[in-house]
């Protein structure tokens, strides 16, 4: 059986962080048979038996909220790519050492369940809910990528729906109209999400618009925030100052129009935490992927790099982010900036994302998917 220990988290005002110990504890029946747990799986998912998540912000200092101490670890521990997930133990116990909510506790337990896993937590109970503070205080800083989306959808299952705050744009629309059918690159780039249609990197995890009616459909797409079902962006540098990136929400293998699925950006306001597009003012755009900051950093740090691809998939003898940041963060930027600055040429670098997969810098498009080619994992390791 699989046992985690919660100590109370690390807080300051930049930062919000676990760290868990993870160990075996043999059940009756094992220590009867003097059988050994299987070890194996325990060292995969923690190495050397802890486990250590959490965020930090550049932005307004944190205010920690009770609620948070019960839902943050109990959502990361269970989720999928957590410590709980694919490890082949059907028994598990969460030890904390403070007070956590018996609603969240309750609702975690229930979904580990439903997922095959009997969990039990073991915990004083305390009553703290978003509602003991004002509604200006209920605010959820939201990415909008895969992991804020889950986050999301957990807390609004659990009735709580805190307000929004999200990594945004800001649209001008002045795109010379010379670019407003495209150029070379942007030709590049819907070639480019063709083949990663080809390699099979784009579908979502399951045909879930195949197994959903659509009015249902449309409802689990507003609880959790989904805007298409796709995976992964790509973006080619236009000159010194700008580039060409995908879109969120829609479909990679089918880039087709400029200014709505593929998006000019020319900069980033660090103070309002916003890309800056340039549009056309013709066309409604969608909104420009969450790792648009990734991309923006690594441009202008190197201006070698004519073009990143990223993928939800692996490749071996590669380094890695240390702690799985949410997408689109200020943090998981800087964390992959580092490693293609630390590359032996950043300019055709292969960064590895804990738990979710690969940054791959190149001198172009074409040149990132020759390098990669039959060297792609489909499965990315979970750690």
């Amino acid at each position: 059986m699989l046992v985690i220990d919660v100590p109370a988290p690390s807080r300051t005002e930049d930062r919000y962080e676990f760290r868990c110990r993870i160990r075996m504890r043999r059940t009756p029946v094992q220590r009867l048979l003097r059988r050994r747990p299987p070890r194996q799986r325990l060292r995969r998912h923690s190495v050397p038996g802890t486990v250590r998540f959490g965020f930090t912000t550049t932005g307004p200092a944190i205010d920690h909220h009770p609620i948070w101490d019960s839902f943050y670890p109990l959502f990361y521990l269970t989720r999928n790519g957590g410590p709980l997930f694919d490890t082949g133990h059907r028994e598990a116990t969460i030890r904390f050492e403070y007070p956590v909510s018996a609603t969240v506790r309750d609702f975690f337990v229930h979904r580990a369940r439903e997922m095959g896993t009997e969990l039990s937590v073991t915990a004083a109970t305390t009553h703290a809910t978003f509602d003991d503070r004002g509604s200006d205080r209920h605010v959820l800083a939201f990415g909008g990528g895969k992991d804020s989306r889950m986050l999301l959808g957990a807390l609004r299952e659990l009735g709580l729906d805190p307000l929004i705050v999200t990594t945004g744009a800001e649209n001008v629309p002045d795109l010379p109209e010379e670019l407003w059918e495209g150029d070379e690159i942007t030709r590049q780039i819907t070639w480019a999400g063709e083949q990663l249609g080809k390699l099979n990197l784009l579908p979502a995890p399951w045909p879930i618009q195949d197994l959903l009616s659509e009015r249902d459909l449309k409802h689990v797409m507003r609880l959790f925030g989904i805007g298409g079902l796709s995976y992964g962006n790509l973006s080619a540098r236009r000159d010194e100052h700008t580039f060409w990136m995908s879109a969120s929400g829609v479909d990679k293998s089918k880039l087709y129009e400029v200014g709505r699925d593929i998006l000019l950006v020319k900069d980033y306001v660090p103070e309002r935490n916003a890309m800056i597009l340039s549009v056309s003012p013709k066309v409604q755009p969608r909104r420009v992927s969450v790792d648009a900051i990734e991309h923006f950093m690594i441009y202008r740090e190197h201006p070698d790099v004519g073009a990143i691809v990223h993928i939800h998939a692996w490749m071996d003898d590669i380094n890695s982010t240390e702690i799985n940041y949410p997408c689109g963060t200020r943090e998981l930027a800087v964390a992959v900036s580092d490693l293609v600055r630390d590359s032996p040429d950043p300019s055709r670098a292969v960064v590895g994302l804990k738990n979710h997969g690969l940054t791959i810098t190149g001198r172009s498009l074409p040149d990132i998917f020759e390098r990669i080619d039959g060297r792609i994992l489909a499965q990315v390791p979970m750690s």
